[in-house]
């Protein structure tokens, strides 16, 4: 392990990088690839994106995509999806919480790795992570240690109310015989 001046000038080094794909996670020293979306994880992404953008005015609600959290000293995150109330983030690391944060599986998402991200979300404050599985067509909300399957996502504060209908066309049906 690098000494803790090594530790921060790699810390710094990726903060100021700009990546030209997808931006990587920052853990304990070491810049960590994160898997390419799919386009069922782009789809979900835009949708929630779509749903939270139209709620901006009236709930001064912000998203951000694919936006750097600071989870621990020396750990950062790449939010999948990140929604701030009612301040707007103009940091490129925000120095305040999301009320809610989104991370959506793609198919080379390691189940392990989306809980230990949903935990270190909760564990910096955040009061609500989301994930949705568009290949397993479920969602899951984390809190108190548990990962529970729901039907959708609330948020009355937001009259949100998300199915996974709302971010996912139906699967064709197959054809009688």
């Amino acid at each position: 392990m690098a000494d803790s001046s090594t530790s921060s000038q790699e810390e710094q080094q990726y903060l100021e990088t700009h990546h030209a794909d997808r931006t990587p996670d920052f853990v304990d020293g070491a810049v960590m690839p994160r898997p390419m979306p799919d386009s069922l994880h782009s789809e979900v992404q835009v949708e929630l994106v779509h749903l939270f953008r139209n709620r901006r005015d009236q709930y001064s609600l912000h998203v951000r995509p694919e936006i750097r959290l600071k989870v621990a000293e020396g750990k950062y995150r790449v939010a999948d999806l990140a929604v701030f109330y009612p301040d707007k983030p103009v940091q490129p690391v925000p120095e305040f919480l999301p009320v809610v944060v989104v991370e959506i599986a793609s198919i080379e998402d390691l189940p392990a790795e989306i809980h230990v991200r949903a935990t270190e979300y909760l564990e910096m404050g955040v009061s609500q992570v989301w994930v949705v599985d568009p290949h397993a067509r479920a969602m899951f909300v984390y809190g108190d240690g548990m990962r529970t399957v729901v039907e959708g996502f609330q948020v009355p504060q937001f009259d949100l109310d998300i199915k996974l209908d709302d971010l996912l066309p139906r699967p064709p049906e197959e054809p009688v015989k």
